[in-house]
């Protein structure tokens, strides 16, 4: 590619990635030259040692893999849609860790004034196995709530050595956790991935509009006629987005009358623009 496009290849459009391939190839060759010329290792210069461990750019190869998103749209919709849900899921970390552990602090405290106090050290042994401290406290705690420990087998101590109400006290916990705050996080995470799964699809529509109309104004003079548009009545990438409004190519005329707003019999970029996005959804 360097020979076919020389000093082109790395001002053309994507020149990022001709980039990246040039430093990996050109590292994967010295390489081969180094175990080629069989040198000891002793004798060879310490920054030609270090390209050894460059090979682990090798990995970066699968970055390349990104650009096949914007051909996949579902996948580009589900991996937009997890990167844009890290804030959330950073926010219920916090607030699930912070009910955990000030739930871990009573039951550990519960723990501790029980073992004082308690000839019993069986009976003790029940209770610290899962509250003998805080961190121990949390992770039990967190276990009852992924599913990880069944939650019967820490609350039957607890009514056993400390009471009957530390049945009700941990039932509470049990049913704040599982039915009110992880609905409300899992309400938070489909509402933000829905949120920008639309707006991808606003981006990509966008995008394709803009590909669409540089495809119709065949003179580049910023506007397009009917003539224009209809000479390209054939072309895949109209045809799909009549698709995508629901317009058949026999009303193609009366949708250019439509987007001609101010009635010039011509369509600018603002007009060709505004007037497809108006056109998806109720609002057509």
């Amino acid at each position: 590619r360097l020979f076919a496009y020389r000093c082109s290849l790395f001002t053309c459009a994507g020149w990022r990635w001709n980039v990246l391939d040039f430093v990996v190839t050109s590292l994967q060759v010295l390489e081969q030259v180094l175990i080629a010329l069989r040198a000891d290792t002793s004798n060879v210069p310490i920054f030609l040692r270090a390209t050894r461990l460059m090979r682990l750019l090798r990995l970066l190869r699968i970055i390349r893999s990104v650009r096949l998103l914007r051909y996949v749209s579902e996948l580009r919709t589900i991996v937009i849609s997890m990167a844009s849900s890290l804030k959330a899921l950073m926010s219920s970390i916090l607030m699930l860790a912070s009910v955990m552990y000030v739930v871990g602090v009573y039951f550990t405290q519960l723990t501790l004034e029980f073992r004082l106090e308690s000839p019993d050290p069986e009976a003790a042994q029940e209770l610290t196995q899962y509250f003998g401290s805080v961190g121990l406290a949390v992770m039990s705690l967190f276990q009852t709530v992924t599913g990880g420990m069944e939650w019967r087998d820490m609350v039957v101590p607890l009514m056993a050595h400390l009471g009957p109400s530390m049945g009700f006290v941990f039932t509470a916990y049990v049913a704040f956790t599982s039915l009110a705050l992880m609905n409300i996080v899992t309400g938070v995470f489909v509402e933000t991935a829905l949120q920008r799964g639309r707006e991808d699809k606003d981006v990509y529509m966008i995008n394709h509009l803009r590909d669409l109309f540089g495809v119709l104004d065949e003179n580049r003079n910023g506007i397009i006629c009917w003539t224009e548009l209809e000479e390209h009545l054939d072309d895949p990438k109209l045809k799909a987005f009549f698709r995508e409004v629901d317009i058949d190519t026999s009303e193609a005329q009366g949708l250019f009358l439509l987007l001609d707003r101010d009635g010039s019999g011509s369509i600018d970029a603002d007009e060709f623009l505004s007037g497809c996005l108006r056109l998806r959804g109720p609002a057509k």
